[in-house]
């Protein structure tokens, strides 16, 4: 877990990082978006199956925020 002041790499997974997704998904809601989203992992110091695993988890606990 991430407490929020450590250096982290230019990118990390899902959930990991710095920014709070939420209120974009919210938005996204708001405006009646109904297209897809796509998650890209560029480089990560885990490995691909690690970060994939953290992507998906991430994406379990969002989805019930989603109005689909």
């Amino acid at each position: 877990m991430l407490l929020g002041n450590e250096a982290l790499p230019d990118f990390c997974e899902l959930g990991l990082g710095v920014i709070d997704f939420p209120p974009f998904i919210d938005g996204l809601n708001e405006i009646g978006y109904a297209g897809w989203l796509t998650v890209e992992i560029d480089h990560s110091p885990y490995s691909a199956l690690r970060s994939l695993k953290y992507a998906i988890i991430w994406i379990i606990r969002i989805y019930d925020r989603m109005d689909l």
